[in-house]
């Protein structure tokens, strides 16, 4: 998974994730309204993301967990079988017409985030 953003950066072009990412959010109807953010949540103990797999999570629609990192260990391009653990730090890119709401629906998920 990560030798896409290797090649990427060999070759100078774009990753085929993020290429992928931006096709799928300009097909589902949300990227003509919506304004693409990007957020960094850390995975609580107790959370319905601790102890899952990515696919498992019920993420808002057109969001895409493109970065974990997890004790010292960085730049992890998670898969869906990708198990999410207690104090995982997560990079979550999503387009949204709604930021309040999105964020809402990532804090339930990944747990609060106050105290980060």
């Amino acid at each position: 998974v990560a030798i896409g953003y290797v090649l990427g950066k060999v070759f100078r072009t774009e990753a085929i994730y993020d290429a992928l990412l931006e096709g799928f959010l300009k097909t589902d109807g949300v990227a003509k309204k919506g304004i693409k953010e990007k957020y960094t949540l850390t995975v609580r103990p107790g959370s319905p993301a601790a102890n899952k797999e990515v696919h498992d999570l019920l993420l808002p629609w057109s969001t895409i967990i493109t970065n974990l990192s997890r004790e010292g260990k960085e730049n992890i391009v998670p898969s869906g079988e990708t198990v999410l653990l207690a104090g995982d730090v997560l990079t979550v890119e999503t387009e949204t017409d709604d930021r309040e709401a999105t964020l809402s629906e990532l804090t339930a998920i990944a747990g609060s985030q106050e105290d980060v």
